[in-house]
């Protein structure tokens, strides 16, 4: 199945991990960025992800402590100072091998750090986003490490982690965590206007997300929640909605059979709105 994107409005192409940094902050929830800043390096890789809707390579590392766990195939919680941490990737096509896509500008660093104590509030996890030079991104980083953690409690069944060594047996998801996701439909006439106006006029009601997401995300999440909700709209051939604050929003409109329509909007701003079709 080819999937291609065509680009109708960008006001910051793959805008949510390119809002202007803070010039001066390389820490977040005491996690430094300096102290680990050589973890791709040092720790091991466990494994890679890609992103289909931002074209995003994603690698994932752990330290000794919580890579010896994964190993184990453990059910246990993970021990105090086990940390985990990711780099993510532009990615461009390879001009030697044009079939394949490659790495290219390093877009942000991540970091999960287990304190029990320190992050009880977190479920025993702490974390850490941080742009391309180390730095935090200007964001409400109460609302940011909520909104992290209430995706990871998709997994919680796996102590908040994700990851899953690409060669272990045990320990492996056979299902996915967003399955468990609840929707409902919702009247068009009841929604904000910015999303109602996009929607066609043969519309009624549109699939919402509904969960602790809607009050706990950060600008990433609209973009994440994107695949999610392109899945769904595939399924029922209907619009789907995952609806924040202050009328944040992503929509996903089929206009076809095998085509939909992506409107991000971010603070009241369309971040951008694209095409994607399936053949």
């Amino acid at each position: 199945m080819q999937i291609f994107f065509t680009l109708l409005l960008t006001l910051a192409a793959n805008a949510y991990f390119e809002i202007p940094a803070s010039s001066k902050k390389g820490e977040m929830n005491e996690i430094s960025f300096e102290k680990y800043k050589n973890f791709p390096t040092e720790w091991n890789l466990v494994t890679v992800r890609y992103r289909n809707d931002n074209k995003e390579l994603r690698f994932i590392y752990a330290n000794n402590t919580a890579f010896q766990h994964l190993l184990s195939g453990s059910k246990k919680g993970y021990p105090e100072g086990s940390a985990f941490g990711k780099t993510a990737y532009i990615t461009t096509q390879d001009p030697h091998f044009p079939s394949s896509m490659v790495p290219s500008a390093n877009r942000r660093f991540q970091l999960m750090v287990k304190d029990s104590k320190k992050y009880a509030t977190t479920n025993g996890w702490g974390y850490a986003l941080f742009n391309s030079e180390g730095v935090i991104y200007k964001e409400d980083i109460v609302g940011e490490t909520k909104a992290c953690h209430v995706c990871h409690t998709l997994v919680k069944d796996l102590d908040y982690i994700f990851a899953s060594p690409v060669n272990a047996k045990e320990g492996l998801q056979k299902k996915s965590p967003y399955s468990t996701m609840k929707w409902i439909e919702t009247k068009v006439s009841s929604l904000p206007k910015e999303v109602a106006k996009l929607l066609p006029t043969t519309d009624s009601t549109v699939m919402q997300y509904k969960g602790p997401l809607e009050e706990n995300y950060f600008f990433g999440t609209l973009d994440e929640m994107t695949p999610t909700l392109i899945s769904k709209s595939s399924e029922l051939q209907k619009s789907t909605l995952f609806l924040g604050k202050s009328e944040d929003f992503t929509l996903v409109v089929p206009f076809s059979k095998k085509c939909k329509r992506i409107h991000v909007h971010y603070k009241k701003n369309p971040l951008r709105t694209a095409e994607r079709c399936e053949d």
